[in-house]
């Protein structure tokens, strides 16, 4: 699985403390950002107790992913943003939890993410995500915390090595790059 997400502190959740980052398995990278796991991001160290607040998946390869969190870390150098942020004028200072959220939902409708079959995984019902363009209606919506989104992702990957015939299956190696 190749996932870019959203945390948000609980620390101070009026602070609009929030992370960006990506990872093949967002369940135990959250672990690590909250202290539990060695290997946490250095910037979020402080204003523990994180939060995901939500998940993009089903990204076609490990650069996809990447693209789609340095558009949304970098939304003022990143090609892909420039139309997005022409919608999101008044959305709120950058690095906010709203604008964050709001460009997010944007960058789902704008090329190439637009073509990808990604996925949004919802793990906190904040206030700022009914604020939000709906997602492109082939980009499925699902709810739930981030232990139960690694249980689907492994049983649909499961259940594609046993219709390709293959065995074995994904060990969830970490991989994350936050900037």
């Amino acid at each position: 699985m190749f996932a870019c997400y959203v945390l948000c502190s609980l620390e101070r959740p009026d602070s609009q403390c929030v992370y960006v980052g990506f990872s093949v398995n967002p369940a135990r990278r959250l672990r690590q950002h909250n202290g539990e796991l060695v290997s946490g991001a250095w910037r979020t160290r402080r204003h523990r107790p994180w939060a995901i607040v939500c998940v993009v998946h089903n990204f076609p390869t490990h650069t996809a992913a990447l693209q789609f969190e340095w558009a949304l870390q970098h939304p003022s150098k990143s090609r892909h943003t420039q139309r997005a942020l022409a919608a999101l004028k008044g959305s709120g200072p950058r690095g906010c939890l709203r604008s964050t959220l709001r460009l997010l939902h944007e960058l789902l409708h704008v090329e190439p993410f637009v073509q990808y079959p990604l996925a949004l995984h919802v793990c906190h019902e904040h206030k700022h995500l009914r604020e939000c363009r709906p997602p492109p209606a082939h980009v499925t919506r699902t709810t739930g915390t981030p232990a139960q989104l690694m249980t689907m992702h492994d049983a649909a990957a499961a259940a594609a090595a046993a219709a390709a015939g293959v065995v074995g299956g994904d060990d969830h190696d970490d991989d994350d790059h936050a900037y």
